[in-house]
Parts: C-alpha cells; sequence; structure tokens
C-alpha cells in the first residue's frame, strides 16, 4: 500500500512538473489518469484486506468497515465543495500538487502506522478455530391439500389459491 501512495504520488506530481517546463499534454494526462487507476486497483482491495488485522473482534470490524465507508462517502460530498471554493484562491493545476502531497502523508502514515498487537514483543491473538454451524432447513413449508397430497408453498401453479380454494 504504501508503495501505492508513492506510485500514485509520482504519477499525480508529473502534471505540475509538465506544466511548469510548459510539456503539458492531453496524453500525459491520459497516461496519468489510467496508470493511477491501475495502481488503485491494487490499493483499493489491500486496503480492505488491512481490516481484520485492525479490528480482528468483529463488532469492531463492522465499525471499523462503516467508518471507511462514512469517510469516502464525506470525501465525495465534501470534495468537490471545498474544490469549488479553493478553485477562486489557487491556480487548477495545483490541485494535482495537493494531491500528490496528500498520497505522500497517507504514504508516510503506512510506514509508521501498525495495529498495536503487532509491536515488537507483542504477542499475536489467537486464531479462532472455524466453527461450521448447522445450516437452518431452508426447504418451504408443506401446503396440505384435500386429496392428502401435500404440494411446496413456491409452486404457484399448484397451490390451493391458484386453483380457488382458500387455504
Amino acid at each position: 500500500m504504501v508503495v501505492a501512495d508513492m506510485l500514485r504520488a509520482g504519477l499525480v506530481l508529473a502534471l505540475p512538473v509538465a506544466h511548469a517546463l510548459g510539456v503539458l499534454s492531453l496524453w500525459l494526462l491520459l497516461f496519468v489518469a489510467m496508470s493511477a487507476s491501475v495502481v488503485g486497483a491494487s490499493f483499493d482491495p489491500a486496503l480492505q484486506a488491512t481490516v481484520p488485522v485492525l479490528a480482528p473482534d468483529p463488532i469492531l470490524r463492522r465499525g471499523t468497515n462503516g467508518l471507511f465507508d462514512a469517510t469516502r462517502r464525506l470525501a465525495r460530498i465534501l470534495g468537490p465543495s471545498l474544490i469549488a471554493a479553493l478553485n477562486g484562491l489557487l491556480p487548477t493545476i495545483q490541485f494535482f500538487t495537493i494531491t500528490a502531497g496528500a498520497f505522500v502523508v497517507s504514504s508516510g502514515r503506512g510506514l509508521r502506522g501498525h495495529p498495536p498487537h503487532a509491536a515488537a514483543g507483542a504477542a499475536q491473538p489467537a486464531a479462532r478455530p472455524v466453527r461450521h454451524q448447522r445450516q437452518p432447513d431452508r426447504r418451504l413449508p408443506r401446503v396440505a391439500r384435500p386429496s392428502g397430497r401435500n404440494l411446496t408453498a413456491s409452486s404457484p401453479a399448484r397451490s390451493p389459491m391458484a386453483a380457488g380454494v382458500p387455504a
């Protein structure tokens, strides 16, 4: 994940550098967009895979997933509003610089961050055995017919209601 953040930072930072050198083109913008998307495609599943490590307890895991989802949704709502507010203050190309800086900060946090139980010398939590629980019986209830035959309730052509017989 750290490598993915650093790659995305380098890719996005190439745009302001190319603009400063006067070589910014549509092809470079397309290359950066596609490359950043490919790197992001490996980052997002890796981020989701860290949830069980960060929150080994199922209740905490549910809360962590909720927090990830709320943060992503909040960023999608507030991001465009913040960009619109800052658009008058900053040149548009500098938004790429800010994005690259955010990727660098994220990668730095990935280098420092580790879950509390993974600290040096700390005991790892014991793995829980997988218990195979008996699945509930999902068969449909039987409907008794006056003729004595039992039919499943899901067969509409054979049900008592389809024949006009109230159940």
